[in-house]
């Protein structure tokens, strides 16, 4: 859906229903947590009139944290007891931070170079090549790797930013975020879980209600949207976290 449609537009839950919306957010695919921001959030089009304004979520986001005086990266890694990183590379992962040579370039202007964002090869979530423009691709390598366009936008990994370094960190295995957005994750839902007095694990009654009346407060989230709204629970996938 466009983004002019969907954003602060919450008339279309009336319009499609809540049944078909958790349904469609239980189908989609969530886009990977890494550095590679897409057009949905980078270019937010508003409308008013014959006024049109485009607005870019990420660079906000940078922005954002210029104006609020966030720490630097390696800064809120130590405030999370982190260790910091050493390199550029050792933040993304990858083995160099070096741009692949280019006889038609001058050293220290690859960072300038409008085909260093390219694509060169795609995947999809078995791992297979997808041929350019193939709608089954979840994965791509660029012409540069990740950790060298950093270095030649920051120079020291001690001045990197935290919203860009966090997106660009390597994911913790079994997870899809890296080091330090999953210790701010945790921690935050940690703090809500530990801050509500209503909290279901702090209710000693729900173990009675469940050995007196079978009434079990551990329930399946697809059960839940079937329950409450018109989508049976054979059009959801077992797990509506995963995507079957």
């Amino acid at each position: 859906m466009p983004s002019e449609v969907a954003t602060f537009n919450p008339d279309l839950v009336t319009q499609l229903q809540l049944g078909p919306v958790l349904q469609g957010l239980g189908a989609y695919p969530q886009s990977a947590s890494d550095e590679q921001i897409g057009d949905l959030v980078r270019n937010i089009v508003f409308r008013r009139g014959d006024q049109i304004a485009v607005f870019d979520i990420g660079a906000i986001d940078i922005e954002r944290g210029r104006d609020h005086g966030m720490p630097t990266y390696q800064q809120l890694r130590q405030a999370y007891g982190l260790a910091p990183k050493a390199s550029f590379s050792a933040v993304t992962g990858e083995a160099s931070e070096t741009f692949p040579a280019d006889p038609e370039l001058t050293p220290g202007a690859e960072i300038d170079d409008p085909d260093a964002l390219d694509f060169v090869r795609l995947f999809d979530a078995a791992g297979n090549p997808v041929p350019p423009g193939g709608d089954t691709a979840v994965r791509g390598e660029r012409r540069t790797t990740l950790a060298p366009r950093l270095k030649a936008l920051y120079g020291d990994v001690n001045t990197l930013e935290a919203f860009p370094g966090l997106v660009s960190e390597k994911p913790v295995p079994g997870s899809e975020f890296g080091e330090l957005q999953l210790a701010i994750w945790k921690k935050q839902f940690e703090a809500m879980r530990d801050g509500d007095r209503f909290f279901y694990g702090n209710d000693p009654s729900l173990v009675a209600i469940k050995a007196l009346f079978g009434i079990d407060f551990r329930q399946n989230l697809g059960d839940v949207i079937a329950r409450n709204t018109d989508v049976p629970r054979g059009r959801l996938a077992a797990n509506v976290f995963r995507i079957p």
